[in-house]
Order: structure tokens, then C-alpha cells, then sequence
């Protein structure tokens, strides 16, 4: 005997429907709540129908089929302790429903469920508040199990014993969100029981200590929660735990310190979906814990507060993360799968004495990436699936000096010039640069650039590292020191006075063909009939190619191999887009000599009907969402904003024509969350998507 809640949104009307399944009828009475009384009190008879207080053998449900407006049920106060067989908190849709143990209840226990399967459960809206006033002991006793469902919430208000009751929290489908919430009373510090446990969200909030307020956990078995975790404004968070914390949603840290180790223990802070942190995660203990980023999707983070202490930053995601605000790392980055995605307006910072290991084509940083100290450092930078790095070695400098390093495709003697330093310089690359700039100091440095297939060179010896010398508008040597490898490899240029961009030259005429590339790479759509077309540098010796496609930017088949015919450079590929949604390809040139190289990136979107919704910035927002529409048609289009409960909290209309258009979306009044977009006009619905607001 349960209550089910379903509450889903179709993608056929964008509307909530709610289905609600109540008790089943049994040998167990049920009894409901009315009000008459209008005390809200939980031992007035007049309050429950059939004016009857409930016994341990009635099921208890508090709903709306007879009160119609929010309400709380107060326990009783004193050494009073009240027993039944369930109690199920089943508010109507976007109505709440409160069940308060208050502070003057000093019974143990004050609450008692003697049911089997759940003693307790509580629905989308629902809330039980243990406020308990007891000295010592365990409030609340449920037999069997507590289940929260997606929307319910538990908050545990008392300094009393909970261990027992997060034991037998349930772990089925649709209590992923269902949350659990310590805001314990008082200034003294509280241990919050994580080992073996598994929570859906789970919450540590200061507020009802009126001050900062401390919690502690320990153990050496792994907690999973498997909804989010929150650390609100006022906590301090200390772990001594020598088992994996495994966030299955996102982290948010508002609160003050999280110590991840405070002891000797090396944990783990796994965590699968997005963070955003606005205080301060260290380390007070000697153990050297991780914080790993190992999610299966593209994981945003925001990291305002800092990283303080021996935390390893591990990246082990293949779908990689991005950075939605600068990143600071003290200690050490690993990089094991999946790409670290940044801007110059979100940097990854490494500091002075910092460590950065594991790069390579399959973990790398996907921007610019900036190192303060005078330490060499390896930048382990790519673009695309093209591991680059560039490094810097030296004596000298201080621990202020500061280098950012940042990896591109493209052609530099277009981007930049064509004139050179000759000799020793015969050609410069017309495939790749490094912007490498010393942003503080006055310290020289050693370069070494990585040349790689991609860099089409065939002897490293007769090459050298150069710089595009901006005053002089030209491409001066910066030498070759020291190489290694023939056709792939290293080299490393002399004592660097001044930076900025740099790529690999050749010294001699019949080496090193740097700057054969591809001319150029377009695509047309006409009714989801693309054609791609393509243009070769004549010098290049082509082989074959392949046209990659992909729905989702990240795997790629291959939908065509061309043969490539003498003496021809314009090639072209058409094909017919099999659904609607955008569509990414790419080109990969095979040349006779095996050496191969990649295009630029190019998207086209098809929709033969239908509104189509992309936000113009990610999925990260704070007062403004910017949206991109595209649609085939004419339309009125009805937008959408609903919450985790499946509430509209927030409508527009607009009206929108045939092609794109851009829109945007005031969200500053709405409270911080994970929300839907979705929008629908006439019987055509829009795709959904998944926003979070801070």
C-alpha cells in the first residue's frame, strides 16, 4: 500500500500532468486531516474526520481532498509521543503541506511509524520538521522505511540522533530529488551520518542557528547522494572520511569552509553533474584528497570562492567540463580524460609551485590557460581532438611572474603577416599557432613547441621556433636548441626575451612543407539537402577523404570516403539529413605520404517543421536567459519556464518568423534552481531544455 505521485511533461502540449494514485483500500483504517478545529493541532479530535485522534493502527494522509488551502499539522508538545502505522504528507499540486515535531515535544521517541515497507512518506510539497527539544535519544522511530519522493522534503531542525532515520531512507526511483536537510539549532558543532548511506538531495543550512554553524562527518564507507548536495550561506563542512563522496547531481557550496580532509585520510569527492562554489574548499588534515569531475555529460563549473590546500583537481569525464567563471588550482591539475574548456574571461589558473600532470589528446585544456611563478611549466593545451602543448623552462623570474598560453588552427601568416626574417627562416606554418604571452615579469624563458602530424613536418632538425615580432611586423628566429624525434616531436628555441604569438618555421627549402592546408571548408542546407564543399592548397598531394558526421559534437562516424583525382582541388559531398535537429561534420584529408589533417568544424541545423529553442550561452544563467529561435513558419510562440516540480513558473508569448531570432528572458526574480525551458505553439511543441539558475 503506497501513494504514487507522477508528474511529467509532455513534449506533445508542454503541460503538467499530474496522476495521483491514493491508498488502496485495506484492513487498516485511513484516516484524514480537516482543520475544523483551526488550531492546526495534532491531538484536537475535531481536527481529523470522524473527529478521532489517530492510533498505531490507522494509516495517516495529510492531503487536500477536503482542506483546500497550505497547512501545518503540529505534533503535541511536552512528554507526549504519538504512534500510528503510516503517515503519508500528499499536498495537491503546488500546494504544501507541513508536519512540525516542535521544539517543545521532549519525548523519546516523539514520532513512531510501526507500518511495514514506509512508515513515512512525503510527496512533492510535502514536509516533516523533527524540531524535537529532547535531550538526548532519537525523535523520530520509523520501522521500516522513510520515503522522500522528488519534491518532499525532511528537514532534521533538532540536535538530536538522526543515524537511524537516513539509514532506511529509500532509494527507489523518483526520490533522486526528494531532500534531506540538517539546519540543526545552536552553535555547537553536529555530526551528520554519511557512511553507507545513500540521500537523495541532501542540504546543510545554518539558518535556524542564527549564526555559522559546523557539521562534521566520518567514516570509510562511500555515501552516495544521488540528487544534489548544498552547502548553504553560514556552514562549515568538515570531512574526516576515508570513503568515495559521490554527488550523482551538482554541487552547490554557498556556505563558508568545506574541508574535504581533516584528517589522514586521502578521500575522493566524486561528482557527476555541474558545480558552483562560492566559498572555500581546503584541507586542514595530512591526507591528499581529490575533487574528481568524472560525469558522463558535459559538466559547468563555477568556482568564485577558492581551492585552498593539497586538492587534487582531477578531470575524468570524457565529455569534459567548462568553466563558467575563472578557476584557481594551489596544488596540483589531472588530467585523465575529457577536455577542461575555458575563456579568457574563464581562465584556469595555476600557481606558483602548482603541478599539472596527464595530458594528452584525450585530456587537455581547450583555451587559455595561465601559469603564475617562476617554476617551468608544461601549458598542456590542443583545440579540438589536437593535443599541443608548449612549454616554458628557465631560471630566474619570481614567484609574480605570470604566462598564459593558449593553442589555435588557422593559418598565422594570414592572420598576422607573411613577411619573414630570411635567413634563416625559409617558410613559416600556415596551419597552427601558439599565443604564449608573459603577462607579468621580466624574466626569458625557453619555449618548446610540440609538432605533431597535424604540423605537417618531416625533419625537426632543420626547423625552429619563431615569433611574430609585432613592432617589426615579421616573423623573427627564435632558434632551435634542442630537438627530438624526426618528423614529430619537439624543439626548443633559445633564450626568449619577448612574447606573444608563436609557431614552428623551416630552414631549408626542400623540408618541412608547412603550409599546406586546406583553402577553405563550406556547407549549404536547402530543405535538409546539404552540400559540402571543399578546396585544396595545390601543393597538397591527396589520397582520399573522409566526410565525419555527428548529432552531438562529440561522436563522429564516417558517412563517405572520396577518392581524390589528380590535378583536381575543388571536391563536394551532398547527402539528405535523415531528422530533423543540427548536425556537425568535419573533413579528414589522407595525403599519399599517410599524412593526414583535419578541417574546421561546421553545423547546420534542419528542421522541415516545428520551433526549435537554443540559449545562446550554455545552461548557466543569473538575472537573463539569451535564446536563439529558429522555426519553419510564422508562429505565436507560448514559452515556458517550469521548476523541479513540474510548476510554469514563468510565461511569455512572442511572435516568431520563418528563420532565427533572438530573445531574451528576465529569470531574476526566480529563486536559485534547476528549471525547464519549453515552449509550444498551436499543436507544434519546442525541445526542452534544462537551465540552471544562480
Amino acid at each position: 500500500m503506497q501513494n504514487l505521485f507522477v508528474c511529467f511533461l509532455t513534449v506533445r502540449n508542454i503541460a503538467v500532468i499530474v496522476s495521483v494514485i491514493s491508498f488502496c483500500a485495506s484492513a487498516n483504517a485511513q484516516v484524514t486531516w480537516d482543520g475544523d478545529a483551526g488550531d492546526g493541532l495534532w491531538n484536537t479530535p475535531a481536527n481529523w474526520v470522524g473527529n478521532a485522534i489517530p492510533s498505531n493502527t490507522d494509516d495517516v494522509l495529510l492531503d487536500h481532498s477536503v482542506v483546500n488551502v497550505n497547512y501545518i499539522v503540529t505534533l503535541p508538545a511536552g512528554v507526549s509521543s504519538v504512534a500510528v502505522r503510516t503517515l503519508s504528507i500528499f499536498p495537491a499540486v503546488g500546494r504544501i503541506i507541513e508536519v512540525l515535531l516542535p521544539v517543545s515535544n521532549t519525548a523519546i521517541p516523539a514520532f513512531t511509524a510501526i507500518g511495514s515497507v514506509y512508515g513515512l512518506i512525503i510527496h512533492p510539497g510535502g514536509i516533516f520538521r523533527n524540531s524535537s527539544g529532547a535531550s538526548a535519544g532519537t525523535p523520530v522511530n520509523i520501522s521500516d522505511s522513510i520515503k522522500i519522493n522528488n519534491g518532499g522534503l525532511y528537514v532534521h531542525n533538532t540536535g538530536r540522533a538522526h543515524a537511524s532515520n537516513v539509514t532506511v531512507l529509500s532509494i527507489m526511483a523518483g526520490t533522486e530529488r526528494g531532500t534531506f536537510e540538517f539546519d540543526v539549532p545552536g552553535s555547537a558543532g553536529y555530526t551528520v551520518s554519511i557512511a553507507g548511506r545513500t540521500y537523495g538531495n541532501m542540504v546543510l543550512s545554518a539558518t535556524a542557528a542564527g549564526g555559522p554553524k559546523s557539521y562534521t562527518s566520518t567514516g570509510i564507507t562511500a555515501v552516495n547522494i544521488n540528487g544534489e548536495f548544498r552547502i548553504n550561506h553560514g556552514v562549515n563542512y568538515s570531512l574526516n572520511f576515508n570513503g568515495a563522496f559521490i554527488i550523482h547531481g551538482s554541487f552547490f557550496h554557498h556556505g563558508n569552509i568545506f574541508d574535504i580532509s581533516s584528517g589522514p585520510q586521502s578521500n575522493r569527492i566524486n561528482l557527476r553533474e555541474n558545480m558552483f562554489q562560492s566559498g572555500i574548499i581546503t584541507k586542514s588534515g595530512t591526507g591528499l584528497p581529490v575533487l574528481e569531475f568524472n560525469g558522463n555529460m558535459n559538466q559547468d563549473v563555477s568556482l568564485v570562492g577558492s581551492i585552498t590546500g593539497s586538492n587534487t583537481f582531477r578531470i575524468n569525464n570524457a565529455a569534459g567540463i567548462t568553466l563558467q567563471s575563472p578557476v584557481s588550482i594551489s596544488y596540483k591539475l589531472e588530467l585523465i580524460k575529457g577536455n577542461i574548456r575555458t575563456t579568457s574571461a574563464n581562465i584556469l589558473v595555476m600557481h606558483d609551485n602548482s603541478i599539472c600532470v596527464g595530458g594528452s589528446s584525450s585530456s587537455f585544456i581547450e583555451g587559455p590557460l595561465r601559469k603564475i611563478g617562476d617554476d617551468d611549466f608544461d601549458f598542456p593545451v590542443g583545440k579540438q581532438a589536437d593535443y599541443a602543448p608548449v612549454s616554458i623552462a628557465g631560471a630566474g623570474g619570481t614567484v609574480t611572474d605570470e604566462f598564459e598560453a593558449e593553442y589555435f588552427h588557422g593559418n598565422p601568416t594570414i592572420i598576422f603577416g607573411s613577411a619573414i626574417e630570411a635567413p634563416p627562416i625559409i617558410r613559416v606554418s600556415g596551419l597552427e599557432y601558439w599565443n604564449l604571452r608573459r603577462n607579468a615579469g621580466i624574466a626569458s624563458k625557453k619555449i618548446t613547441l610540440n609538432v605533431r602530424t597535424y604540423s605537417n613536418a618531416t625533419l625537426l632538425e632543420k626547423l625552429i621556433v619563431s615569433r611574430w615580432d609585432m613592432p617589426g611586423i615579421i616573423w623573427r628566429s627564435e632558434g632551435n636548441t634542442a630537438f627530438s624525434g624526426i618528423a614529430s616531436g619537439t624543439i626548443t628555441s633559445g633564450d626568449v626575451h619577448s612574447f606573444g604569438v608563436f609557431t614552428i618555421a623551416s630552414t631549408v627549402a626542400n623540408q618541412n612543407p608547412l603550409p599546406q592546408s586546406l583553402i577553405s571548408v563550406n556547407i549549404k542546407n536547402q530543405d535538409a539537402n546539404i552540400l559540402l564543399s571543399w578546396q585544396l592548397d595545390p601543393s597538397i598531394n591527396a589520397d582520399h577523404f573522409e566526410i565525419q558526421r555527428s548529432e552531438d559534437n562529440i561522436h563522429f562516424t564516417v558517412v563517405k570516403k572520396i577518392e581524390a583525382s589528380p590535378n583536381t582541388f575543388k571536391y563536394q559531398f551532398s547527402e539528405k539529413l535523415p531528422v530533423q535537429g543540427i548536425y556537425y561534420y568535419k573533413l579528414k584529408v589522407t595525403e599519399k605520404n599517410g599524412n593526414t589533417r583535419i578541417s574546421r568544424l561546421i553545423s547546420v541545423s534542419y528542421r522541415k517543421s516545428g520551433i526549435e529553442l537554443v540559449t545562446v550561452s550554455g545552461f548557466i544563467f543569473h538575472n537573463m536567459i539569451g535564446l536563439t529561435i529558429s522555426s519553419a513558419e510564422k508562429a505565436l510562440l507560448n514559452l515556458y519556464i517550469i521548476n523541479a516540480e513540474g510548476k510554469i513558473v514563468q510565461r511569455t508569448s512572442t511572435v516568431v518568423h520563418k528563420g532565427s531570432m533572438k530573445l531574451s528572458m528576465d529569470i531574476s526574480n526566480m529563486p536559485a534552481g534547476i528549471y525547464y525551458l519549453a515552449g509550444s505553439a498551436g499543436n507544434t511543441t519546442t525541445n526542452i531544455i534544462r537551465l540552471i539558475k544562480l
